[in-house]
């Protein structure tokens, strides 16, 4: 689980005090000892100070952009891009790595992907599958996360039963990989689709459009 707070406590507030630095510069809040010697936070966080030895602070972490999406995406990822994502998130990256394993997702956003202006912590080259499980707006009315629960309007056993056909037409696309005639047909499907829809394709075969001498020609 990723869990990132963007637009969260400054590191002044929480994990940097700085309470030997001038007043224009050092935090507002002062410093608690935890239970590791020698390792303070501020007094914001008495619950986490006992449980410091279970994690790691890492302070070294700094850049220099003021972007707020690209300096977020650099973050994510370890790596400098665009605002959009040009690199993995480290939660895409884990889920990449370890796949998934029992029923939870290897990639958890609370409560979605952080967002400015785009949505950011993205799998970039990775792919679909290594996408972030958006749990939703805790703090959200009634809230629940989605896609947990079946629809009102959907029995467990016809849920089963479409897993059950889910499952027999995996296999069956299993069997013809390698087809290339079975491969293609979704590209057959979709261009047909397009044939249907579109009145430049329907005119081009409109045959009773044109003239006698054309159609006997």
């Amino acid at each position: 689980m990723l869990v990132y707070l963007g637009g969260g406590l400054s590191h002044h507030d929480s994990f940097d005090l700085k309470p030997d630095a001038s007043s224009e510069i050092r935090g507002k809040y002062t410093e608690i000892p935890t239970n590791v010697p020698g390792l303070h936070v501020g007094e914001l966080l008495p619950k986490m100070a006992k449980t410091m030895d279970k994690l790691t602070l890492v302070r070294s972490g700094a850049h220099n952009n003021d972007h707020h999406e690209t300096a977020t995406n650099w973050v994510l990822s370890g790596r400098f891009g665009s605002a959009f994502g040009d690199y993995p998130a480290m939660g895409a990256v884990v889920a990449e790595r370890t796949g998934f394993r029992g029923v939870m997702p290897p990639y958890v956003a609370v409560p979605r992907n952080p967002s400015f202006t785009w949505e950011l912590g993205k799998s970039a080259f990775l792919g679909g599958r290594c996408e972030s499980f958006k749990a939703g707006d805790p703090n959200a009315e009634n809230f629940k996360v989605r896609d947990l629960s079946l629809p009102a309007d959907v029995k467990r056993e016809n849920a089963e039963r479409r897993k059950s056909l889910l499952g027999a037409v995996d296999n069956l696309a299993k069997r013809i990989e390698g087809n290339d005639q079975l491969a293609t047909y979704g590209e057959f499907q979709q261009r047909a689709a397009e044939m249907v829809l579109s009145r430049e394709a329907q005119n081009a075969f409109a045959l009773d459009q044109e003239t006698d001498k054309l159609r006997d020609a």
